[in-house]
């Protein structure tokens, strides 16, 4: 048993009990004073009585306020607050005994004791409790006269009434000792879900306690992605899960996926959560474990667990947007310096035990400075995002375009061999850039290939050289490494915007062969 002041102001309870003790210095007495009027030969046995109370009310009156500046809490043991409550019900049924009256005042006062006991008792103390009364109850009806089915029928009607009561109030305890258990219960889920950065971690670190919430046998989450494809399971507790993959099919769960509300039966329970970063979200627990559920406590922890995850979705999206935008350029919306060298790095690792080709170009606006200098800031703004829009559409899903900073751009191609890479970046070339004023802008390229032992820093460092290389060449050209040469060689694409039409033509630096024929170089780039 525990009683506390915790939420109450100190001056609050101060003043409470104040109000107390004179509402009972004024109470008691003036009933002793009526009482003895009424029947002077129990004028002592009254007196003694209110004596007694009142010592009791102002020891426990002292008693509260010394634990409240002790701290606010009192406890004691279970028992003794059964016992106090059957002597209470004993005096009262003494004072009835000595007024010798069939008025049956009494009855109130055990009322009153059952209540308590119904409040803060267990089974055993409603037993004993409701059996204790009874016997007074028993004791009193035959001391003041009652006999026989008089007798019966008092006995009867107190005992009943006082049953009544102390079931009722035990049952009223108990479904609130159930939701507030429920609340502690969803609140530690949220505590666990606000620590948590991702939908996963939030999975795995939240099933055990949903498992505990809904007292299920385990449970488990399923996702949908945007595609729109079947359902998967994504993460199960405390098993693989495996004995859910049946209910995907199941009308129970179409029908929480079609209305968005749960649907619960006494072997499994289907929350919908609703959609996140990851995809449409299922949480189902197995009920079919051993022990009392309650319909109405399911239901309810279903709510606070969905609401727990949505809020993770929610938290989830916000966390998600805010990477984006940390790792987006804000003017092209393309990836920016950050996400290319983690994307450069991520492929790497991949390309390192499959042998895969991963190229690297380097894009730059010819004369852009020149350009901006005589068309504006704000026209040069335009080039950048209409060149940014063109090389995202160009790409394929697998590839990333960034923009590395001021009118460069880089672009990582994965499982690309360098013939690819080139044809890809002069199809890029082959559409103009035009923009509102009718002025063109044309572009270079250096086209780094990564080998065994490069990473993301060399890669792009090589892919600037070649592309200085390019600039140097004339620009509008594209300049690459070819595969075979040495590690100082490289081949130039000149007229890059054109080279569809014309053919492609190679030239070594300064020089413009006039045959057109292609031309392998051997000569050293800037270190």
């Amino acid at each position: 048993m525990q009683f506390s002041y915790g939420e109450v102001d100190s001056r609050d309870l101060a003043k409470g009990l104040a109000q107390a003790c004179i509402g009972l210095f004024v109470v008691v007495p003036s009933s002793a004073i009526l009482i003895a009027e009424t029947y002077h030969h129990l004028f002592r046995f009254y007196s003694t009585v209110s004596t007694i109370l009142i010592t009791l009310v102002l020891l426990y009156v002292a008693t509260r306020v010394y634990l409240l500046r002790r701290g606010g809490e009192f406890r004691t043991r279970p028992a003794t607050v059964l016992a106090l409550a059957i002597v209470s019900a004993a005096s009262s049924a003494s004072a009835q005994v000595s007024l010798g009256s069939k008025d049956l005042v009494y009855s109130v006062i055990f009322t009153i004791s059952s209540l308590f006991i119904g409040l803060v008792g267990d089974l055993s103390m409603l037993v004993i409790g409701w059996l204790a009364t009874d016997a007074l109850i028993i004791w009193v009806d035959y001391s003041v006269g009652y006999r026989s089915w008089d007798l019966f029928w008092a006995v009867t009607i107190i005992a009943v009434t006082d049953g009544c009561i102390e079931g009722m109030a035990a049952n009223a305890v108990t479904a609130l000792t159930s939701l507030t258990g429920l609340r502690s219960e969803i609140d530690a889920l949220a505590e666990t879900i606000v620590a948590a950065n991702s939908i996963d971690v939030g999975l795995e670190n939240c099933l055990p306690l949903v498992k505990e919430t809904l007292r299920a046998e385990s449970v488990c989450a399923f996702v949908r992605d945007f595609s729109g494809a079947a359902f998967t399971l994504r993460r199960a507790w405390p098993d693989d899960g495996d004995r859910f993959l049946g209910l995907v099919e199941s009308q129970d769960f179409r029908r929480a996926t079609s209305t968005g509300s749960t649907v619960a039966n006494k072997d499994y329970v289907i929350i919908p959560v609703g959609y996140t970063v990851v995809g449409e979200l299922i949480l189902i627990g197995d009920l079919r474990s051993p022990g009392k559920k309650s319909q109405a406590r399911i239901t309810e922890a279903a709510e606070g667990i969905a609401n727990c995850f949505v809020r993770l979705a929610s938290r989830s999206e916000l966390d998600n947007a805010l990477v984006n935008e940390s790792r987006t350029d804000p003017l092209t919306g393309l990836a920016n310096r950050r996400k290319l060298g983690e994307r450069i790095d991520i492929e790497i690792e991949r390309a390192s035990p499959s042998g895969q080709g991963l190229c690297v170009a380097m894009i730059d606006i010819d004369n852009f400075k020149s350009f901006n200098d005589l068309y504006g800031h704000l026209t040069g703004d335009e080039v950048l995002k209409k060149l940014a829009s063109r090389l995202a559409s160009r790409v394929r899903a697998v590839d990333l375009v960034a923009r590395y900073g001021g009118e460069e751009f880089c672009i990582v191609m994965p499982d690309t061999s360098i013939d690819g890479a080139v044809t890809l970046i002069r199809t890029i070339a082959r559409d103009e850039v035009e923009v509102s004023n009718g002025a063109v802008v044309t572009f270079s390229a250096g086209l780094s290939v990564w080998e065994e032992g490069k990473g993301a820093v060399d890669l792009i460092a090589d892919a600037d050289k070649l592309l200085y290389q390019a600039k140097g060449s004339g620009r509008n050209s594209l300049c690459h490494r070819q595969v075979g040469m040495g590690p100082d060689s490289f081949v130039c694409v000149p007229n890059l915007s054109n080279a569809l039409g014309e053919g492609m033509r190679l030239r070594p630096e300064g020089v413009t062969p006039s045959d057109g024929t292609e031309t392998k170089l051997a000569g050293s780039l800037p270190q």
